[in-house]
């Protein structure tokens, strides 16, 4: 089994240390200063006024909106769904950062599988970057479709020579053979799997990365004959070509400064929305468009410009688009293209400003259904009443329900019937199961961190002027396991004799330790809601309900322990386990009295 290094403690600061927040930040959202902190509209959930918090000396987020809160590393692992591994070895690679690994058992020297994956895409990139630069089949093809040189850049674009073995003969000589397997790159024949051969072939090949920029596979168009137009990299744990879009890392701040994300199925509709100048397209490439990234595409705006092929094949499509769209909770539109028209198409045959056009003119997804359907004067039932089921399923995806009901009641006017069929209709429909792919219903905004006995304490005392004095209950009188490795940082400080909470050090000294559920919980992402939330000064009545909680932790941490030493003594009793009676007998009894004593009898 393969072996994997562990990142040292020091490599972990020296990336937390390097990390700019409000650089990160800004990637995926408009960030304003106010003050000491900066705001930002939060991308965890959907809102028009900023209630994303950013401290950049602590280098802690929280969203007053929704909840969400953590440090930088936190932040990237939200919005890319990168391990907390993997996030270190990008945001290393990033600013600079060198990275140690711990010698052990357990480590054997070597970069990880992810390191190795990576390092072979990379070299893959470089290696299809330089043939595009040397080969004139590609670059005669590129002028061909007027993609300019810029785009080619921006995007990344190569070639795969059409030769077998060109690409493994040059990048084996520093990239073991069986990284460039697992990264997708090269492939093995059942009638000589002894000698691998270049997995793309005569093919411009489009880099496909994660929102963040990360590089994760390629995506190649073949400029032969091959059956196959498209192929990808084979789909790994490290690609999965369902959960990404196309694009998104180049479009994203102007999907932010539009509001809205044009929606299109391949590659090349991608760069040639990019050089009509609309830089906020992304694409499904060409695949049927899932759940998952339906809800990606959610994170960053609520309104969707479907720019999908004008065939017969590309509105069925978009039928299907809308509908998953609609239940995640997005505003959809259809771009109306010419039949037979995609957006680079139209670019080439009409001129980028058809292709604006098209896009700005874009009408809402549901009324273009609903017009589609027949009027009152089709004389067959049965069509009205197939294509009404058509549009009913549509219209009952949408979330908001003043919306809804007037969906309905111009569907309704449309087919000349009651509106209230159709309501009877849409509520028989709501009590049958959803499709296996629909994606999940669009995300509330989670509440804000609860006010709970323990996190209100821990808020109380990072904001505590003078600690001196206070008794402090054992880590144990915590129960959250979070917020008890956050109470005993603290305790530790106010034991060595700090007057009041260094904050800095804290979130340094919780920044180190790795959640318990993986990575989804870690101390320092649950300090960043109690140190942003507060803004009050520190009164006389919060040192007195700070001191009345802690003490209110240590006697709920007794009353429990006492239970369980009952049971625990029943045990020893039955057992005849006489020592360990004696000694639950014997702490039982100090509970007891400092029981007593707490309660002033």
């Amino acid at each position: 089994m393969q072996r994997r290094s562990r990142l040292t403690d020091e490599a972990v600061d020296a990336v937390r240390e390097a990390v700019d927040l409000i650089d990160l930040v800004s990637e995926h959202t408009k960030v304003e200063r106010r003050g000491q902190r900066f705001v930002a509209l939060c991308p965890f959930h959907k809102e028009k006024t900023p209630s994303l918090s950013l401290d950049p000396e602590r280098k802690l987020y929280y969203c007053f909106g929704c909840g969400a809160g953590g440090d930088a590393l936190r932040f990237h692992m939200e919005l890319t769904g990168d391990t907390f591994a993997t996030t270190i070895e990008h945001l290393a690679r990033r600013y600079g950062i060198p990275l140690r690994r711990a010698s052990g058992p357990d480590a054997d020297g070597r970069p990880d599988r992810s390191e190795r994956i990576q390092a072979a895409l990379e070299a893959a990139y470089d290696f299809f970057r330089a043939k595009l630069r040397t080969e004139p089949v590609p670059q005669q093809y590129l002028q061909r479709r007027k993609v300019p040189s810029e785009l080619i850049s921006r995007f990344g674009v190569g070639y795969a020579p059409d030769d077998w073995r060109t690409m493994i003969e040059d990048l084996s000589r520093r990239i073991p053979v069986p990284d460039l397997e697992s990264a997708g790159l090269i492939a093995r024949s059942p009638k000589a799997p002894d000698r691998p051969y270049d997995r793309f072939r005569n093919r411009l090949m489009f880099p496909i990365r994660s929102p963040a920029g990360r590089l994760l596979a390629f995506g190649g168009r073949t400029l032969g004959d091959d059956q196959a137009k498209y192929v990808n990299t084979n789909e790994t744990d490290h690609f999965r070509k369902g959960t990404l879009l196309y694009g998104l890392d180049a479009a994203r701040r102007g999907i932010r400064e539009q509001g809205r994300a044009l929606l299109v199925e391949g590659y090349f509709d991608v760069l040639g929305a990019a050089a009509s100048g609309i830089d906020w397209a992304v694409a499904s490439m060409g695949t049927a468009l899932t759940g998952q990234q339906v809800r990606l595409l959610s994170r960053y705006t609520d309104e969707v410009v479907l720019g999908y092929d004008g065939d017969r094949a590309g509105i069925e499509a978009a039928r299907k688009a809308a509908g998953l769209m609609l239940e995640a909770g997005l505003n959809v539109r259809r771009a109306l293209f010419p039949a037979g028209q995609d957006p680079d198409s139209l670019r080439l045959d009409e001129g980028p400003e058809a292709v604006r056009a098209t896009v700005a003119e874009a009408r809402d997804a549901v009324a273009i259904e609903i017009d589609d359907l027949p009027s009152r004067a089709e004389l067959d039932p049965r069509l009205r009443a197939r294509e009404a089921a058509r549009v009913r399923t549509l219209i009952d995806r949408v979330g908001e329900p003043i919306a809804r009901r007037g969906y309905f009641e111009t569907a309704a006017e449309r087919l000349g019937v009651k509106v209230d069929v159709l309501l009877r209709e849409s509520a028989a429909a709501a009590e049958r199961p959803a499709a296996p792919d629909s994606p999940e219903p669009a995300a509330r905004p989670r509440p804000p961190v609860t006010s709970s006995i323990e996190e209100q304490v821990l808020r109380l005392t990072a904001a505590a002027p003078d600690l001196r004095g206070i008794e402090w209950p054992a880590p144990d009188a915590f129960f959250d396991p979070a917020l008890r490795a956050i109470y005993e940082a603290m305790r530790e400080q106010a034991q060595a004799g700090a007057e009041r909470i260094d904050s800095g050090a804290l979130v340094d000294v919780l920044g180190r330790r790795r959640g318990t559920d993986n990575e989804t919980d870690r101390p320092v992402d649950r300090i960043a809601g109690l140190l942003l939330q507060r803004s009050s000064a520190f009164s006389e009545s919060d040192e007195s309900e700070l001191r009345v909680s802690l003490a209110e932790l240590g006697r709920r941490f007794a009353r429990q322990r006492l239970n369980l030493l009952a049971r625990e003594i029943n045990r020893a009793q039955r057992e005849g386990d006489m020592e360990t009676l004696h000694r639950m007998i014997e702490e039982k009894q100090q509970l007891s009295r400092q029981l007593y004593r707490q309660s002033g009898r």
